[in-house]
């Protein structure tokens, strides 16, 4: 498993890429590099693992993910929502955040102005899960890809 470049992509169940900006200066808080770095020394620096920040309120949902990814050879930090989310990137270093839209304490929109803010995290690139049909701006112009839910795993 690798990522893919962190165009925002828009992927919407059964209907594939619903929206791909491709420029990389369209984007004010856009990493392509981060990511392009994590790809490349994921094939010319092994053992090099990315590092993936999980938020994600349900624990079916949650440990799919995770369980997904860590196939693929990634590490995941999981948490419950935003506040721990935030707490776990003040600890550590991550080389992306897939993080839910709806969540207690504090939600993915919270989550995401945040890490938007911080000046130690605000060029992590973000990839936005949600089920809701609610319009995302202007969240969704803060982020590389928006991921719509159901999805189910292959």
């Amino acid at each position: 498993m690798s990522w893919p470049t962190p165009n925002s992509i828009e992927i919407s169940s059964g209907t594939g890429i619903a929206d791909d900006r491709s420029s990389k200066n369209s984007h004010p808080h856009r990493s392509v590099e981060s990511a392009d770095a994590c790809a490349e020394k994921r094939v010319t620096e092994a053992p090099f693992i990315c590092t993936v920040l999980l938020a994600e309120d349900h624990p079916d949902t949650r440990t799919m993910i995770t369980t997904l990814l860590e196939a693929g050879g990634y590490t995941v930090d999981a948490a419950e929502h935003g506040e721990e989310a935030l707490a776990l990137l003040e600890a550590s270093s991550y080389d992306i955040l897939l993080t839910d839209l709806m969540m207690p304490e504090l939600d993915g929109r919270g989550l995401i102005r945040a890490v938007r803010s911080s000046a130690r995290n605000r060029g992590l690139p973000i990839i936005l899960m949600t089920a809701s049909s609610e319009e995302l701006s202007p969240v969704k112009e803060l982020v590389q890809g928006v991921i719509r839910k159901p999805f189910i795993a292959a």
